[in-house]
């Protein structure tokens, strides 16, 4: 699930991509979309300028349209046919995509890569990531310094060179991730419940929040603007 900067669009992933408003003024991209890749969308995002959007399907493909002028400037397949695309999200200058990956029949040992959008044929960086994690979930800190990965754990690496930065084992699988406004805390939302956050500075746990309800998973979660 993707809104538009402009507040007015938004876009769902799941089965097949969505885009709409309430002019549907997203409705003939949409098909575009439909037409050159007919796989399901997991992975979907707007560029912070609104410009941009991107999808990950299934195949292990994605995709970078120009969304004003409805134009498909990248059309990649990065992985294997039997990989998909889980999760994306735009660096915050809209230059870097990051991608989450997973084998289907490698489902341990994920694959979290970085790509220039404008040469996105091979990636700009292969984080490394320990075996075992499952990765399908991807965040960009607000200042562009820091990636983030998480499934069975999560991990943080530098956004520049791909250096792991930290890694945080949480013992239940990771439903959601956020960074905070100023990228100094990562927020885990967890699958029993409970949200984490943590610090990206020390690598230590700041405080957990205890779940509402036993086994009421934390899909999604955000920061307030000021943090």
């Amino acid at each position: 699930f993707a809104i538009h900067p402009n507040g007015q669009i938004y876009a769902l992933s799941n089965s097949f991509l969505r885009l709409a408003d309430g002019q549907n003024a997203a409705a003939e991209l949409s098909q575009k979309m439909t037409e050159t890749y007919s796989y399901a969308a997991l992975g979907v995002d707007f560029s912070p300028d609104g410009k941009l959007f991107a999808g990950g399907y299934l195949g292990g493909r994605f995709q970078v349209w120009d969304f004003e002028h409805q134009t498909l400037l990248v059309d990649q397949t990065a992985w294997g046919e039997y990989e998909s695309v889980k999760s994306l999200d735009f660096s915050p200058d809209g230059k870097r995509l990051v991608l989450a990956c997973t084998d289907v029949m490698d489902v341990a040992n994920p694959i979290v890569r970085i790509y220039a959008v404008a040469a996105a044929q091979n990636p700009a960086l292969e984080l490394q990531s320990p075996g075992g994690t499952g990765y399908s979930l991807v965040a960009w800190s607000p200042d562009g310094r820091f990636v983030a990965g998480a499934g069975e754990q999560a991990q943080v690496w530098d956004a520049d060179n791909g250096q792991t930065l930290f890694s945080f084992a949480s013992g239940t699988k990771i439903r959601s991730l956020a960074f905070s406004p100023d990228s100094r805390l990562l927020a885990l939302g967890l699958e029993n419940g409970e949200i984490e956050l943590w610090s990206v500075q020390t690598g230590e746990k700041v405080t957990s929040l205890p779940a509402n309800r036993a086994y009421n998973y934390v899909n999604a979660l955000a920061f307030s603007p000021d943090g």
